[in-house]
């Protein structure tokens, strides 16, 4: 018995390659068109979406946080549960970041570039005068101190 011996090739005939392409051709075309256009069609009707975000720092008052960023992010959904519509809500995501204790972020998607960035004003607006609240109270905290010891200064030097 005689054994045949098969040699394996690991050339590429590109001439071959060439040929079959060829051939198919209006496959290939039509194909790329196809996709091409699907592609247009899709860019065209597509609605953009936009994303804002904000990274917000809490204030910080002799070397502490005027609130945690724990209490600010509730009284941040409390206020857009409160104001915004519930889908508009649905778009808006507060969380804290993880690397810090006083920063947070703001993120908000929507179709109108405009609505997202006034969405983020409003809610900076909202958190600037709490923190003024906040810091007034603390302000005026420290003026009746002085006060006080205005008065226990003068008392004692009638003593």
């Amino acid at each position: 018995m005689q054994e045949k011996y098969y040699i394996e090739e690991d050339e590429i005939d590109l001439s071959e390659l060439f040929k079959t392409i060829m051939k198919r051709k209006f496959v290939v075309i039509f194909s790329t068109l196809f996709i091409t256009i699907a592609s247009a069609i899709f860019a065209f009707t597509a609605t953009p979406i936009y994303e804002v975000k904000a990274l917000v720092e809490v204030g910080i008052y002799n070397k502490n946080p005027i609130s945690p960023v724990s209490t600010v992010i509730p009284e941040i959904d409390n206020f857009l549960l409160l104001t915004l519509d519930k889908n508009i809500s649905a778009n808006i995501v507060v969380k804290k970041l993880k690397s810090s204790s006083s920063l947070f972020e703001i993120k908000v998607t929507d179709t109108s570039n405009n609505l997202a960035s006034s969405y983020v004003v409003q809610i900076m607006q909202y958190i600037q005068s709490k923190h003024k609240i906040e810091l007034e109270e603390k302000l005026n905290d420290k003026k009746s101190q002085y006060n006080l010891l205005g008065k226990q200064i003068n008392e004692k030097e009638k003593i």
